[in-house]
């Protein structure tokens, strides 16, 4: 019972209360599980030794809460070796597999430690934004489970106000690429990021007030040291605008805007932007392209209950105002666009189309290729031909981390690492959480995607979207492939 009750600083606590068991074999490792653990929050043993036992456990082990529970508390012992890649791995396995008695998508505990891993993930690889990305997700994903439990709320809260603090570190020192002799030191060898003639006092006194300006939006614009190029700026503009603006519609309705946004409701329409999207009293649109620069674009919003949709005129977000921003409330909503249901554009529509701009710009950031681009499919078959001499296990571990599809033969799994390390992975069916089938080449706009995965009934899920449709996100270990 004791290894059962373990606090916030414990983390390898049991996940499940389990009952007693039905045979001697699994008496003995429910048995040996609660024993190492309990001996490793006491620090009678060591992490390493703790993977050890519980890699045996799992060897041994049929698929189930037992197993379910080793897996867990190998991935926290090789996060305290530092292998976060490996520990992922494991947390992966259970989110992925449909174990008996087993459900992985209401196990906070789960989602709150691969939040925990994917922020470690990202602080070793410089901060990456898709890293942080997917443990703010993790995070958010804990607080909207029902039913909530009260403690793992608060740590998700807690959590996410600390990577909101990381991922704005970056923007406030400016000096990701600093020489080893410190933040504070001058580099003479790269007068890019110093005025001549200016002393070592002066410089640090400039960087401490940049961010001071504007809040974020000062923080995302270099304004002195260096001279970056130009086309990172309106992304990271646009990203942080989303965000924060977010703040200003509550957290109500910016919950109820994710969960349209995860079941897939929000799309973008191609076409010229209506002439009067609100239902009465809205003022003319006229017709518009979605994506001129300064101009608006047209989202649909797919009511989940199969009603009529809602339409909504996104304007090009501009920068937070100084009062905004130490309001902390961003861009007001009234501002962003028009929506089409009764509340004109403080609503959760407006929200859903947020976090699609936040994701859209977070994965642009990251590298992934728009599907049709010439340059990225050249890329892609590049990549192809060189996974060909990696190994089935090899290819299926690249997969697994990343939560895809495993079957095939080598040439099938070669060109899906190669499709995810340039274009992106694809997420779970939204409706199922099964994974999704490719039905033709992944840089293409319109190749489908369809979820096969059959319910207890033996009825197949029907899910399918098209590429383009699809939220694609950076491919975790891609770094090693080009």
């Amino acid at each position: 019972a004791t290894a059962m009750a373990a606090t916030s600083h414990r983390p390898l606590a049991m996940p499940y209360d389990l009952q007693s068991p039905g045979s001697m074999a699994e008496a003995e490792a429910y048995s040996l599980l609660n024993s190492v653990t309990a001996a490793l929050q006491e620090g009678r043993t060591l992490h390493r030794e703790a993977a050890a036992t519980f890699s045996s456990l799992i060897d041994s082990l049929p698929a189930g809460k037992l197993k379910c529970s080793a897996l867990l508390n190998r991935a926290h012992c090789l996060v305290g070796l530092g292998e976060y890649t490996a520990a992922l791995s494991d947390i992966e396995q259970i989110v992925s597999e449909d174990a008996p008695g087993v459900d992985a998508k209401k196990w906070h505990k789960v989602w709150m430690s691969r939040g925990g891993i994917h922020r470690k993930l990202a602080q070793t690889c410089g901060g990456d934004p898709a890293l942080y990305a997917k443990a703010r997700a993790d995070y958010e994903r804990v607080i909207t489970i029902d039913p909530p439990h009260e403690g793992y709320v608060t740590k998700a809260l807690r959590c996410l106000q600390q990577l909101e603090a990381l991922e704005r570190r970056p923007a406030r020192t400016s000096d990701a690429h600093a020489p080893p002799g410190g933040r504070g030191a001058a580099a003479p060898s790269s007068p890019a990021r110093a005025e001549e003639g200016a002393s070592a006092p002066t410089q640090k006194r400039r960087r401490l007030r940049l961010p001071s300006r504007e809040g974020l939006g000062a923080a995302g614009s270099p304004g002195t040291d260096a001279a970056p190029s130009a086309a990172p700026q309106p992304r990271l503009a646009r990203t942080v605008s989303a965000r924060t603006s977010l703040k200003a519609f509550g957290q109500d309705i910016s919950t109820a805007g994710r969960q349209l946004f995860d079941g897939g409701a929000v799309r973008e329409r191609a076409g010229a932007a209506p002439s009067s999207p609100v239902r009465s009293g809205g003022a003319s649109t006229g017709s518009r392209s979605p994506v001129a620069p300064g101009g608006e674009r047209l989202f649909e919003i797919r009511s989940p209950l199969g009603g009529p949709s809602e339409q909504v005129v996104l304007r090009n977000p501009p920068s937070p105002r100084p009062t905004d921003s130490a309001a902390g409330l961003g861009v007001p909503s009234c501002a962003l666009g028009e929506c089409s249901c009764r509340l004109r554009g403080h609503c959760k529509h407006v929200a859903a189309v947020l976090w699609a701009i936040d994701r859209e710009e977070i994965a642009a950031a990251a590298g992934v290729a728009r599907p049709g681009d010439p340059s990225a499919r050249r890329r892609r078959d590049r990549l192809e031909k060189q996974l060909e001499k990696r190994t089935n296990d090899e290819l299926k571990n690249y997969l697994r981390l990343n939560n895809q599809l495993l079957s095939g033969i080598k040439a099938d799994l070669a060109r899906r690492v190669a499709d995810c390390a340039v274009f992106g992975t694809l997420p779970v069916c939204p409706k199922c959480g099964g994974h999704l089938h490719l039905e033709g080449a992944a840089d293409v706009p319109d190749a489908l995607a369809r979820c096969r995965k059959l319910n207890r009934d033996r009825e197949a899920c029907g899910y399918e979207a098209t590429m383009q449709e699809l939220e694609r996100k950076p491919f975790i270990g891609g770094e090693q492939l080009f």
